[in-house]
């Protein structure tokens, strides 16, 4: 599914860029180039897919130690809280 994501936001990438220039040589009207802010929305969602699929290794090492600071975290707590249940026994 991701792959049929990506070729139609490339498909639509190209064919955005290839009617700007038609539109321009049609017309002559330098206000043609307002189409090009039909590019935006999918050159944001590739750039996302592309980010999502090709992570450098430092997200990974970053996920990594977010999850070891809420292991120790949980550990911590239940230290604490057998500490408590023993004080009061």
């Amino acid at each position: 599914m991701r792959w049929f994501l990506l070729v139609i936001i490339l498909i639509w990438l190209i064919v955005a860029i290839l009617a700007v220039v038609v539109v321009f040589y049609l017309t002559k009207n330098p206000l043609s180039f307002s189409l090009f802010s039909t590019l935006a929305p999918p050159a944001y969602i590739l750039y996302r897919i592309t980010k999502y699929l090709f992570r450098d290794n430092m997200d990974f090492q970053l996920e990594a130690m977010k999850i070891q600071m809420k292991m120790q975290k949980k550990v911590r707590i239940l230290q604490i809280n057998k500490e408590k249940i023993q004080e009061n026994h």
